[in-house]
């Protein structure tokens, strides 16, 4: 190796010492990256929520009820932030605000992930004296104070979060109790013959059948006698008309004659179903065959008290045949107290789109049940699974089975 590369490396590595000295006398043993957050400090702040509701499921709540409230799009800067969530209300006559403000407070934790804006959360609200008269509860989205400081334009959801500051949902807290019950009813083979008389016998409850309209069709048929092509049986045998329960309309509609076992033997079955051959060339004349339908609806028929109100219901059974049946009904009614004078009657049954686009969600329309039938009676639809609202529906219900509604 010549004196000239041996000189050009013992500098290198002459270089290589002295800046790794320099670096070593600057160099301190807390070096590393800056924090953002101050370890020793606390910042406390207010997060928001986009959507809540109320909704339990029932139409009306007791005054004791302990009200859900789901947290839906929560905004809480990371998981660890959220330190706790207090209740704010506003009352304004009979109609009672609540928002809750989601308290934060964040210490700079580096393992806490960042929170996304979809976290939910379910809070319990349990009965407060300043609803003691009942009323509308509503709760509020955020409030405008919960937006932090930040250039909003950058950030589109805090942004908005100015025009969540609306009512989110509502319910109505009355005086009451809220009874739930469950019935069962076994059917006869007369319960579903329209040309059987209805009539409600006993305490009650009870489920009726109406018969709501009637239609006459015109239907063509023509006999198609059929021949068993391999007998399972030598017994004495007469026509068997096979009559359908519908028809094609405007169609020429093909009725099968056949043969079956009569006398001691007609238990035992003449020919399988597969083996039977149509005789095209014994076939009748068309003929026309009048017929009714019966258009029969069940409903369901309780005598409530006072302006009670249908919370919920379940209809876990229904069948019903030609020979019977049986069915299962579970349902919750809220009863209003009676010594409180509650006076709100069949509030939640109708629902209204409010005008106010500050408050988009259905408000509650004071029924005036009062001497109609619906204040002592709940009018249950077995086939659409809902209340009937519908006063002369259900005064027909009764005048067809020869019943007063109205309490003695």
């Amino acid at each position: 190796m010549s004196p000239m590369v041996l000189l050009r490396e013992s500098l290198l590595v002459s270089a290589l010492v002295v800046l790794c000295s320099l670096f070593l006398s600057c160099s301190e043993p807390n070096d590393g990256p800056m924090s953002a957050w101050d370890s020793g400090q606390q910042y406390p702040g207010t997060g928001f929520y986009l959507h809540a509701s109320l909704d339990s499921g029932r139409r009306v709540h007791s005054l004791q009820d302990t009200l859900p409230v789901q947290l839906d799009s929560m905004w809480i800067i990371s998981s660890c932030a959220l330190r706790d969530i207090q209740l704010q209300s506003q009352t304004q006559g009979d109609e009672f605000r609540i928002h809750l403000q989601l308290n934060l407070l964040s210490n700079g934790d580096v393992n806490c992930p960042v929170s996304p804006l979809q976290l939910d959360s379910l809070v319990k609200i349990g009965p407060q004296s300043a609803w003691s008269n009942g009323g509308r509860l509503i709760i509020m989205g955020a409030l405008e104070s919960a937006v932090i400081n930040s250039d909003t334009t950058r950030i589109p959801y805090l942004q908005d979060a100015y025009r969540y500051s609306v009512p989110k949902d509502s319910i109505w807290l009355m005086n009451g109790a809220n009874v739930d019950t469950a019935y069962t009813f076994l059917f006869d083979s007369l319960f579903n013959d329209p040309s059987q008389p209805k009539r409600l016998t006993g305490a009650g409850p009870w489920v009726t059948q109406y018969l709501r309209n009637t239609q006459v069709v015109v239907d063509t048929l023509r006999l198609t006698p059929q021949t068993c092509l391999r007998p399972r049986s030598t017994c004495k045998l007469e026509p068997d008309t096979i009559w359908s329960t519908s028809y094609l309309k405007g169609e020429v509609n093909l009725v099968p004659v056949r043969m079956r076992c009569v006398g001691d033997s007609t238990h035992i079955e003449y020919c399988a179903i597969t083996h039977w051959k149509t005789d095209s060339l014994a076939q009748t004349l068309d003929q026309d065959k009048t017929d009714t339908i019966w258009t029969m609806e069940s409903y369901y028929l309780e005598r409530i008290s006072n302006c009670s109100v249908l919370n919920r219901d379940s209809l876990t059974e229904y069948s019903l045949g030609a020979k019977g049946g049986s069915m299962r009904i579970w349902r919750e009614l809220f009863i209003p107290a009676a010594d409180k004078n509650e006076g709100r009657c069949g509030i939640p049954w109708v629902f209204q789109k409010d005008s106010t686009a500050a408050d988009p969600h259905p408000t509650p329309v004071t029924l005036e049940a009062r001497g109609s039938v619906l204040e002592y009676w709940l009018t249950y639809d077995i086939l659409r699974r809902r209340p009937v609202l519908d006063t002369l529906l259900i005064d027909s219900i009764f005048q067809s089975i020869g019943f007063d509604p109205q309490p003695k």
